[in-house]
């Protein structure tokens, strides 16, 4: 093997490396991966007070009671969030703090059910949509401050806060999840990563009002 076969070897191997690297990183997204295995991306909105622990619902029109959602394009989520949410309740962006963000999964669609997708900055194997991907942001807020400003949008006949004890029977009540036994599960995880949420924030208040109580003592 000559000394110019060895670097072009090299070469490749670096060159193989870079793209698999490139590509992990790329795949790493569950957003990027999700569109470009067919899956169009909703962003479940779980609106909640942290001192009260209650949480947001909206009775849409055509889908009973539910928590905010809204298809995403593009990978900006609080862009999303900043239209989603005025356009549910009429209740400006900068009343709420979007605190983390997680994923769900994925769910495919009947066989049946042809959904277009929208091709607008990715590449994606599938002409249509084989099904939704889903993740969930977490946003706190005051419920006061929310309740003072909020009026019902579009579509939507009302909207109230719920206890997180009464959020899933108050969604499944309706009938219209009835069928949904995956939306039943997504929103089980997020009650309970409200409700964890919730008691993990008090505990730390807790203890840094102890610690600063002991050290005024001392």
């Amino acid at each position: 093997m000559t000394y110019s076969d060895a670097v072009g070897i090299v070469d490749l191997l670096l060159s193989v490396l870079t793209i698999s690297f490139a590509l992990y990183l790329y795949f790493k997204d569950p957003l990027k991966r999700w569109r470009f295995l067919g899956y169009r991306t909703t962003i479940i909105m779980a609106i909640f007070d942290p001192a009260t622990k209650d949480v947001l619902l909206v009775n849409h029109e055509f889908g009973g009671w539910q928590l905010i959602q809204s298809g995403l394009v593009g990978d900006d989520i609080l862009a999303q969030l900043s239209r989603g949410i005025p356009r549910e309740i009429n209740v400006s962006a900068d009343h709420f703090d979007l605190r983390f963000v997680r994923t769900l999964g994925t769910v495919r669609n009947n066989r049946t059910e042809v959904v277009k997708k929208s091709t607008i900055g990715y590449v994606s194997l599938f002409n249509s949509a084989r099904g939704k991907g889903y993740i969930a942001a977490y946003i706190s807020c005051n419920r006061k401050d929310v309740e003072e400003h909020m009026t019902p949008g579009f579509s939507i006949l009302e909207a109230q806060f719920v206890p997180t004890p009464k959020v899933m029977e108050t969604i499944f009540s309706s009938g219209y999840f009835s069928s949904h036994d995956y939306k039943r599960g997504m929103y089980a995880q997020i009650i309970d990563d409200i409700t964890n949420y919730v008691e993990t924030r008090t505990r730390t208040v807790e203890r840094l009002t102890r610690k600063s109580f002991y050290q005024h003592q001392h």
